[in-house]
């Protein structure tokens, strides 16, 4: 029988199999086939994992891949056989994600694919070596994809939506972004995407203004959260797997004031008690006393993703950021846009980064006041 080590490398090895084309499509379609086919063929190898397979998994981890995957559509006629490609095509997929993922936010390198093709680009990054200058590149209307001056095109992060860069060009604003490092192309190609509730106090409208100290706030999407109630809530949290969004702020001795705000999204593995987490995070600061509301000066503005696998996505899960601003380490993370020397109004804009529309609207409703959206209650 395999060990848990020999399996890691079999499973890495079908991972390094399909990696490039999962990571180019976000299609696991050409991972699922390659497992079908490795276990119609029955080598040495395939017959060891399955081996491992039938004698480590547990009566209660089979009964969730059934009710998780859609066994029918494999295309074996041996059902132990069908059950392990099943297995090993979920497992797969699951890891797949956490690895695009780790892919997508590694740090910047000279031997990435981006830099390869400008060797003076590396120089002009910010931001920690994460994000680059809107000036070095042309963006094409309402899509994800830049052109640099040698003509050679690349991807601005798919987690950022097109429309808040729009909106910032149309104001003629210079802003510093995420540029994933691993595609470039010498054509246009546009790669497409995509229980208990803690309100802001009552000051949270005025949270800049307040002279020393700080607050937090969370919402919340319960699990049981029921369709006919709000379709949208359930939609956010069913399908979109995000059940969390909280924040904290705060105004030092110095006069200098902090705010950051997290999204939660909770992604299971099919059958084993595993998860990951994935955040997206604003954050802000600034000096001003706060008398100007909306229109108080920032220093900076800037949204990020963060990664929490194994330890860290249990640290996290059990953390709460408006406990006066806990936080996690992350071992994965990088900015993904960042705009200097703004105004708080534009918080509402970068909300919007947020994938989840009820969860923004709460927050921004009980911050401004001002409602998002109307239309997601289906009942009163």
């Amino acid at each position: 029988m395999m060990s848990d080590i020999q399996y890691e490398d079999y499973a890495q090895a079908l991972i390094d199999k399909s990696l490039a084309t999962y990571l180019s499509s976000h299609n696991s379609m050409k991972l699922s086939d390659d497992v079908v086919e490795l276990v119609k063929q029955k080598d040495d190898t395939t017959l060891a994992a399955i081996d491992y397979w039938k004698k480590g998994l547990k009566p209660i981890e089979i009964e969730r891949l059934k009710r998780n995957v859609n066994i029918s559509l494999i295309e074996i006629e041996d059902e132990d056989l069908k059950i392990i490609a099943a297995g090993l095509i979920a497992d797969l997929n699951y890891r797949q994600r956490i690895c695009y993922l780790r892919n997508s936010l590694e740090k910047y390198s000279i031997n990435q694919p981006l830099y390869n093709s400008n060797n003076e680009l590396l120089t002009s990054t910010v931001a920690e070596n994460e994000l680059i200058p809107s000036t070095l590149f042309h963006r094409d209307r309402m899509t994800n994809v830049v052109r640099f001056a040698n003509g050679k095109y690349a991807y601005i992060d798919e987690s950022l939506e097109p429309p808040i860069l729009q909106h910032l060009e149309e104001r003629g604003l210079t802003y510093y972004v995420r540029i994933n490092p691993n595609y470039v192309n010498d054509k246009l190609t546009i790669l497409h995407k995509r229980e208990i509730w803690r309100a802001p106090s009552p000051k949270w409208k005025n949270a800049i203004g307040i002279k020393r100290g700080g607050d937090g706030f969370s919402y919340y999407i319960p699990d049981d959260i029921d369709i006919t109630t709000n379709s949208l809530a359930y939609h956010d949290r069913n399908i979109l797997k995000i059940y969390r969004l909280e924040g904290y702020y705060k105004r030092e001795d110095n006069g200098y004031f902090e705010m950051m705000v997290e999204e939660l999204k909770k992604e299971e593995h099919p059958f084993l008690e595993e998860y990951y987490i994935v955040g997206r995070m604003i954050h802000l600061d600034s000096i001003e006393d706060g008398e100007k509301g909306l229109n108080a000066q920032l220093q900076h503005i800037d949204l990020a993703i963060n990664l929490y696998t194994g330890y860290d996505a249990t640290c996290r899960e059990e953390t709460r950021l408006e406990n006066s601003g806990e936080k996690v380490k992350i071992k994965s993370r990088s900015h993904i846009l960042r705009l200097n020397d703004t105004q708080l109004s534009d918080i509402i804009l970068f909300s919007t980064f947020f994938e989840s529309r009820y969860l923004q609207d709460e927050w921004i409703n009980g911050m401004f006041g001002i409602p998002l959206y109307h239309d997601y209650q289906t009942s009163p």
